[in-house]
């Protein structure tokens, strides 16, 4: 690579999309490449493919008793702290990404006497190509086919 960038992301899922569309909203104008081995047509990694269930009532509550039921799931064996955090910042989560484009929906067949779920319509591949979009007009650039590695030091320690 070339041209000089401020913030490279290795991965174009969820969260490699995710670092690149907030670091480009809290920078305006900084120069962010997101990198992805696969091409444009396939880039997402699991994301793309899941069905992103979410358990939230909506996109601005988080179902009641979430990290009781975390820590029953992991057998007392979960993070109860992370837990808390993830519930706590849940919602501002699904709404910045409903901010950005994605779209989300209460699918109705899923496991009825469960908790109640949200669900991005369209799955994991609503996320992708949404974010992917949102990523882009805000001046991220993106190089497909384009397997990484290694990351190499240059002076002051930037890659």
């Amino acid at each position: 690579m070339s041209e000089p960038c401020d913030l490279v992301v290795v991965g174009h899922g969820a969260a490699g999309l995710a670092a690149a569309l907030a670091a480009a909203e809290a920078s305006p104008g900084a120069r962010i490449t997101v990198f992805e081995r696969t091409p444009q047509s396939e880039a997402g990694g699991g994301t793309r493919w899941s069905p992103a269930n979410m358990r939230l009532k909506s996109t601005s509550e988080i179902v009641p008793g979430f990290v009781e039921d975390m820590m029953e799931a992991s057998a007392g064996r979960g993070d109860a702290a992370y837990f808390r955090r993830l519930a706590e910042e849940a919602p501002a989560a699904a709404q910045w990404a409903e901010r950005n484009g994605v779209s989300f929906h209460s699918p109705g067949y899923y496991l009825s006497a469960g908790p109640p779920r949200i669900q991005p319509v369209g799955g994991g591949g609503a996320i992708v190509d949404a974010l992917s979009r949102s990523a882009a007009s805000a001046g991220v650039s993106f190089r497909y086919g384009s397997r990484v590695q290694r990351l190499v030091l240059g002076a002051r320690g930037a890659v």
